[in-house]
């Protein structure tokens, strides 16, 4: 697949904490799905044109790192010339294509609360002076039920106006998509087979997550969302640790050598039965990728965390 060349700016200097306004809707280690419309200045969850910006920041840096680690680069001259993402805020856009982010939290700020009341302002004290020895030790002992009064009140709006927010870095990326293939079958010879599966288009995980799990749970959590399986999912030019991790996690071992780009394993072709089950991936894809994110379905915590409201 051609890669569209990064802007000209250092990606691997952009940040990859997500902006505020999107961390203050995720709890722990979650998955985030994104979509065109979540990318949507307008339409998006989070609904702030700067968040959304900082959001493709984060994006378009995962998708440098990515292709910088398969070696994708575009040819010039006869030679090799920038980086050629396949992955990044503009080509999500205007696709129908699903990017998984996998976030973890990193620190915790306080901020003020959106529409939180104005700071608290004490009444002036009582102007009226006390009368006699009695009148004192009355007029004392109101300060002091007025001090613990004041006190209080000033403690509870100072609650009500900030929240702790905590903050989140992006450390693994998933690109899937439905696309119109022809297959080699391999009980057709040479004979090409017609099919649009799912499949993965871009998988990255940060260097120094890498051995950690964390793409096994990014990649588990995709199967749920989207209710497909490792061996119906056709691998767009899987990079040498992406075969070494489908054969670990799933046993993934025996290609069928295509006339393409992209490696399907032989169970791929077992329920393929007049791509009854590429058109169910494809299918489930495509409605996840055009409903809303309140909306997407997937069994157990990954359904908890795609529908959670934003």
């Amino acid at each position: 697949m051609r890669g569209a060349t990064l802007e000209p700016r250092d990606p691997t200097a952009a940040s990859l904490e997500l902006p505020r306004g999107v961390s203050a809707h995720v709890q722990h280690d979650a998955l985030l799905v994104l979509r065109a419309d979540d990318l949507d200045a307008h339409r998006g969850p989070w609904r702030h044109e700067a968040d959304t910006t900082a959001l493709g920041i984060v994006l378009d840096r995962l998708g440098y790192e990515s292709a910088a680690a398969q070696g994708l680069r575009h040819r010039r001259n006869g030679g090799a010339g920038d980086v050629a993402t396949i992955t990044s805020l503009a080509q999500l856009r205007h696709s129908g294509h699903i990017a998984f982010l996998w976030v973890v939290p990193t620190r915790t700020e306080r901020i003020r609360r959106p529409g939180a009341p104005p700071p608290f302002i004490p009444p002036p004290p009582d102007p009226r002076p006390a009368g006699g020895l009695f009148g004192v030790e009355l007029a004392e002992a109101d300060a002091a039920e007025r001090a613990d009064a004041l006190a209080a009140a000033a403690a509870a709006a100072e609650a009500a106006m900030w929240t702790d927010v905590t903050r989140h870095e992006a450390v693994g990326l998933l690109k899937m998509g439905a696309k119109k293939l022809f297959l080699v079958h391999p009980r057709a010879g040479s004979a090409l087979t017609e099919c649009a599966p799912l499949c993965c288009l871009d998988f990255y995980v940060l260097d120094v997550m890498q051995r950690t799990g964390v793409g096994r749970q990014l990649f588990d959590a995709m199967l749920e969302v989207l209710g497909a399986r490792a061996e119906a999912i056709a691998y767009d030019r899987p990079s040498p640790k992406l075969r070494a991790f489908l054969a670990k996690h799933f046993g993934l071992r025996a290609e069928v050598p295509q006339t393409n780009n992209f490696v399907v394993f032989e169970p791929f072709f077992r329920g393929l039965v007049e791509h009854g089950s590429a058109r169910r991936a494809s299918s489930e894809a495509a409605s996840v990728a055009t409903r809303p994110l309140s909306a997407r379905r997937g069994p157990t915590r990954a359904r908890a965390l795609a529908q959670r409201p934003f």
